[in-house]
């Protein structure tokens, strides 16, 4: 066979093999939920948010409100979910983009209010606006969701997290310690980080952006609710500089405001961690639903 012929079949084969998987990806019945590192992590929600039809509710804030994955709201009154809980951000940077497509509900997460933009947030603006980020609004293949890796990574993980799943009749076991999983005394690299008193003044440029969100949203009929998630360690250190701000915008805008952890304690329901701040898959289903469920008359 001529160099030219060989050349050419590579060409065809590649392209007839790059066919096949973009068919694959459009019609399996699965798609990347989770991923093997926190900037896929982030790309999956992101794309998510900015190029599947328009959801209800969208959840905005750090890798503390990721865990709560939009199928756990699924049948309730918040679905269809979006979910820009962004691993290392923080609602300032999720609200710009709420405000691109405001949904009718958007739940802020507070625990991480008044962390600052940094080079993570510089990182995922300019990933928005790069050419390949919106090839892939127009080619699903190019998505988060649909890389081989990803696909695989969640669909472990999952089954790892779900193990009733895998086979009704055997009652799940301890989870062994693996590489999905954190010990308690190991803190993600991406774990958030609040202001400290001391420092409490310096974030005016802060407070004055979310308030301009906020009103931005309300300008646009959005339903706006502040919830403290249930994050270990980390809520145990909030400031009260955090505690008397979300307090004045609730006051200011007339918003309600929710404790998810007092609120899941006072129900008696179990509240556990994979790492001292990160909800369990099994504590996150929870609180997704009793978040749905207080929001329901909403």
């Amino acid at each position: 066979m001529s160099p030219n012929r060989q050349t050419l079949c590579i060409i065809c084969l590649s392209a007839l093999l790059v066919a096949g998987y973009a068919i694959f990806a459009r019609v399996a019945p699965w798609r990347a939920k989770l991923a093997e590192t926190n900037f896929q992590a982030n790309l999956i929600r992101l794309q998510a948010f900015l190029f599947d039809p328009q959801p209800r509710a969208v959840l905005v804030g750090s890798s503390i409100s990721g865990r709560l994955l939009p199928d756990y709201f699924d049948k309730t009154q918040l679905a269809p979910m979006a979910n820009l809980g962004l691993d290392g951000s923080s609602a300032l940077f999720g609200l710009d983009l709420t405000l691109t497509r405001p949904p009718q509900v958007v739940i802020v997460e507070v625990n991480t209010l008044l962390k600052q933009p940094d080079a993570n947030d510089q990182l995922l603006a300019a990933t928005i606006h790069s050419p390949s980020f919106r090839l892939s609004g127009y080619l699903p293949i190019l998505r988060a969701q649909s890389r081989p890796s990803s696909m695989l990574y969640s669909w472990l993980k999952l089954r790892r997290n779900n193990p009733a799943a895998i086979s009704p009749d055997v009652p799940p076991a301890a989870p062994p310690t693996s590489a999905f999983s954190l010990q308690p005394s190991a803190l993600p690299h991406s774990a958030p980080t609040i202001p400290s008193p001391s420092s409490e003044a310096s974030y005016a440029a802060t407070r004055d952006r979310l308030r301009a969100q906020i009103q931005a949203l309300r300008t646009r009929g959005c339903h706006i609710v502040l919830v403290r998630l249930p994050a270990g360690h980390q809520s145990a250190s909030d400031n009260q500089a955090t505690h008397d701000f979300c307090d004045n915008l609730a006051q200011e805008f007339n918003l309600r405001q929710l404790d998810l952890g007092a609120e899941l304690s006072s129900r008696g329901r179990p509240i556990s961690y994979t790492d001292g701040m990160h909800l369990t898959p099994s504590s996150a289903r929870e609180a997704s639903r009793l978040l749905a469920e207080l929001l329901a008359n909403d």
